[in-house]
């Protein structure tokens, strides 16, 4: 907020110093319809200040919550006692997973070159901590404590690439100075108190696959922040997907509309289509609006390869000579059905209910 307002303080709670900033003189309304229309036209210091009183008041609910408790609460013979380094956290907020090393690569290509003084860059360290914090600000003003879990990509091989050699075959190497501040970060995750976790032989995907679906046997909501569109394919009641980049929420009527198609097709789709991001070839000739008209118009792979002879009646352009394009490559097609699906029983190491937040290391997140 004081960056906005070239490094000048002011009373940020005070309607009239505020109304001396937003518009150089005192008392024209600063009050939260105000606010949100003019942080709406673009006005980033006006969003910046309703963002600090939301957060202000969701800050205080809680206080007031938690006195109300500890009012509330009879201590009795048989006490239960915490380990003191564990963070109390409600049942009713959700579990959000983060894709971690998702974060890592958009924050490293979406910021400036930045280095310390003794010339480590730490431009992608920045860039990640200022989308994990606008993640954790967003859901406690909704009035909400979620329990994070950032799970990361392991080094090496995984198990699609023994299926297939030339998966993410065409991705270039992680550049050395990203490569640099990964350390850091997990530092700063450890020091936040956060669970990481990373599992060789998978990617962060499969964990995440794993972790919600263990949630959402116990009837736990689930949301999953990521920028990968494979994971749509985990979206139902409990499970809803949030976006890297603008925040925005998607449930299974989101995953439809963006789509075309329910979350239960997402994999059949880029089995059809492919996927250029991860090198996964899908069936030749086959381009978006071909993949939505052949879901849409039969249903599953399974149901297209059933009914190929009903292939050519459909609507879509090609469609009369697409039924001996998908006989030829349908071993193709079932390799990248494979590839494209997330895993939901990795071998973990932890139940996702015991995955904690511990309380924060200060000293060492503020060396």
């Amino acid at each position: 907020i004081y960056l906005q307002n070239n490094g000048k303080e002011f009373n940020i709670n005070s309607p009239q110093q505020c109304s001396i900033v937003l518009y150089g003189f005192s008392g024209e309304s600063t009050n939260k319809e105000t606010l949100e229309a003019m942080g709406g036209g673009g006005n980033k210091l006006a969003d910046l200040i309703l963002q600090h009183r939301n957060l202000k008041a969701s800050v205080k609910r809680m206080e007031r919550r938690q006195t109300n408790k500890e009012n509330n609460t009879h201590v009795s013979s048989a006490m239960t006692v915490e380990r003191p380094n564990e963070v109390t956290e409600h049942s009713g907020d959700p579990l959000m997973l983060v894709d971690a090393s998702a974060y890592i690569f958009r924050a490293y290509y979406s910021m400036p070159p930045i280095h310390r003084s003794d010339g480590m860059p730490t431009g992608a360290v920045l860039g990640f901590c200022n989308m994990l914090n606008r993640l954790i600000l967003k859901r406690m003003v909704n009035g909400e404590r979620p329990r994070l879990v950032l799970v990361f990509d392991a080094k090496g091989k995984t198990f699609r690439d023994e299926i297939y050699t030339e998966y993410k075959a065409n991705r270039p190497p992680m550049p050395d100075d990203l490569r640099e501040q990964i350390e850091p970060i997990h530092q700063i995750i450890k020091a936040m108190g956060m669970p990481m976790l990373i599992i060789d032989g998978v990617e962060a995907d499969d964990v995440i696959g794993t972790l919600a679906v263990q949630a959402t046997a116990a009837k736990q909501a689930v949301v999953i922040s990521t920028g990968d569109k494979d994971i749509a394919q985990l979206v139902n009641e409990h499970i809803t997907l949030i976006n890297t980049m603008n925040n925005s929420a998607m449930d299974r009527a989101g995953v439809i509309e963006k789509f075309g198609i329910p979350p239960e097709l997402i994999i059949d789709y880029l089995a059809l289509l492919g996927d250029k991001s991860d090198n996964i070839p899908g069936v030749p000739g086959v381009g978006e609006k071909t993949a939505l008209g052949l879901l849409q118009g039969i249903g599953s792979l399974d149901d297209i390869y059933a009914r190929l002879d009903d292939v050519a009646s459909l609507a879509f352009r090609g469609a009369k000579t697409m039924s001996p394009k998908l006989v030829d490559n349908k071993e193709l097609a079932y390799l990248s059905y494979k590839l494209a699906t997330t895993t939901t029983h990795v071998d973990m190491p932890l139940h996702q209910s015991a995955l904690k937040h511990t309380a924060p290391a200060h000293p060492t997140l503020h060396r």
